[in-house]
């Protein structure tokens, strides 16, 4: 798995690839016009949730009665916080052969918290438009997404949206052209930012003061280990080189939103892009905790480690065992990670480093979730920097 969108398994085609490079697919995106129809459209929805009970048959009227009235509309869903409604839960209607279908987000293979359309509005409290995307497991066709956040009593209930199909396929540009909106300070560069992958999917890269940089994209040889570099601003924008000869480019667009451009590893750097998506800068509540950590294996005796990558969306990567992914919070100023396979680790600051303490699986927990009796180990935890 990398981050270009060549579909390398045509095997056919490789002489082909390998003399004329990836060319990134650009789309007939929705007008001004069309845009500002589906975004008042969509937003005019919001009080009919207010209400509304938190199962599918309830939640499918509403979807149904948007798309009857407005027709330049694809899908939209309705995709529930899992803190809020307790477990996963994303009716989706779309259009198919001429009728309204209904399907659920809620399944294996689909983690809809960890997309796009929902993590990036959900992390800035604003809606806002996707970048196009093939929606594979979803709609199951190329489209752009508007997402609102939904809101009640304050508190973040889940994400609506808008779909619009992509139909007419065009030939690629350059995006070295893109048009840049304002410029981006190098004061303003360093923190957390979250990113989206060519699989619409989310990640963070933290750039330090001193240029450096490193990334939680766990799906890359490394896995948790990510990816680290070096980053620089060059005319308005942020780029970041990895290790590993892929580049990354933050940059605002002329609409103030901001935007990421990826190329990989041999592709010429003014050349079209291996892969396109957002960027947005992840929430200060949480941003400290963002990146890419090591810490001590449970019980060693011979000092090894190991990597855990804590992103934005509350999943958790790590670097050993089978099952290697968890989902973080923070609880009373320290980072808890529930492991999948039944581990907990807990860290904790310790001046510039960090204790981390680890229970076993099987280890009782009490109605807050914390672990009962002594760790089954403790030891100092680093920060990849």
């Amino acid at each position: 798995m990398n981050r270009s969108t060549c579909t390398l398994a045509v095997f056919a085609l490789l002489p082909i690839l390998a003399l004329t490079g990836c060319k990134t697919p650009e789309w007939v995106v929705p007008t001004e016009t069309e845009r500002t129809a589906l975004e008042t459209s969509i937003k005019a929805e919001l009080s009919a949730l207010e209400s509304v009970q938190l199962t599918e048959e309830s939640i499918y009227p509403v979807l149904d009665n948007f798309l009857a009235k407005h027709p330049d509309a694809y899908g939209t869903t309705f995709a529930l916080d899992p803190a809020y409604a307790g477990k996963q839960l994303a009716p989706y209607a779309h259009r198919h052969n001429g009728t309204i279908a209904h399907r659920t987000l809620a399944v294996d293979g689909y983690d809809y918290p960890i997309l796009a359309w929902f993590a990036l509005p959900r992390k800035s409290g604003k809606a806002m438009w996707s970048e196009p995307y093939f929606d594979a497991g979803g709609g199951d066709v190329e489209m752009m997404t508007f997402s609102v956040p939904v809101t009640k009593d304050g508190r973040f209930m889940g994400i609506l949206t808008a779909d619009f199909e992509l139909k007419e396929k065009i030939a690629a540009q350059v995006n070295s052209t893109d048009v840049p909106g304002a410029p981006i300070a190098a004061a303003d560069a360093a923190g957390s930012w979250t990113l989206v992958d060519d699989e619409n999917v989310t990640f963070d890269v933290v750039l330090t003061p001193d240029g450096g940089a490193v990334s939680n994209w766990s799906k890359g040889p490394h896995g948790a280990r990510g990816e680290s570099g070096r980053w620089v601003i060059a005319n308005g924008r942020i780029v970041i080189d990895y290790v590993d000869g892929w580049r990354d480019v933050i940059l605002r667009k002329p609409t103030g939103e901001l935007a990421k451009r990826s190329w990989g590893p041999g592709v010429a750097r003014d050349g079209a892009p291996s892969n396109f998506g957002q960027a947005v800068r992840t929430p200060a509540s949480y941003a400290s905790w963002i990146g890419v950590y090591e810490l001590p294996v449970a019980q060693s005796t011979t000092g090894e480690k190991f990597a855990i990558a804590i992103q934005s969306s509350h999943v958790a990567w790590k670097s050993i065992d089978d099952v290697k992914v968890g989902c973080w919070w923070i609880a009373d100023g320290f980072l808890r990670i529930r492991w999948a396979n039944g581990w907990c680790d807990e860290l904790h600051t310790l001046g510039a480093d960090y204790e981390v303490r680890s229970w076993k699986p099987g280890t009782p927990a009490n109605a807050n979730g914390s672990p009962a009796g002594p760790p089954t180990n403790t030891g100092r935890a680093s920060r990849a920097k």
